[in-house]
């Protein structure tokens, strides 16, 4: 029997032209959406250019989550911006290569990966309910 682990996400500004999207959980078909909308607002934010989705924490995606990524890709090039994907698994990668989407997908495979705590203040928004929130702290 398969457990699935609920996704939960978050987009965290690094810096005026960096936001990290943490994920954490299993990337399917009822969360796939939810992490689709968080990254559609990140490339909107002014001078952004490299929204990063971060891959240390997440579990599976099924074919759905899969499919999310090329979407999330198109809509950060449409604005201008270049998606970075970060801590990617072994298994995730061969996923990629299976499908095609790691030529797509990972432009840069030896890019640094973005700062784990951010410089100043953190601008964050979540998806943990499959609806994107924004929240503000200092660090």
């Amino acid at each position: 029997m398969n457990h699935v682990l609920p996704l939960t996400c978050s987009a965290v500004e690094i810096n005026a032209a960096t936001v990290r999207i943490d994920m954490a959980g299993d990337l399917e078909f009822a969360r796939a959406r939810a992490l689709q909308d968080l990254a559609a607002t990140a490339p909107a934010q002014a001078g952004l250019r490299t929204p990063v989705l971060d891959f240390a924490e997440r579990g599976f995606p099924d074919s759905s989550g899969l499919s999310t990524l090329p979407m999330i890709h198109r809509n950060a090039a449409t604005a201008g911006a270049r998606l970075r994907l970060q801590a990617r698994t072994h298994r995730l990668d061969l996923m990629l290569r299976r499908t095609g989407l790691y030529r797509y997908l990972v432009t840069d495979p030896n890019a640094e990966p973005a700062p784990r705590e951010p410089v100043s203040s953190t601008r964050r928004r979540s998806c943990a309910d499959g609806t994107a929130r924004t929240h503000t702290a200092a660090v």
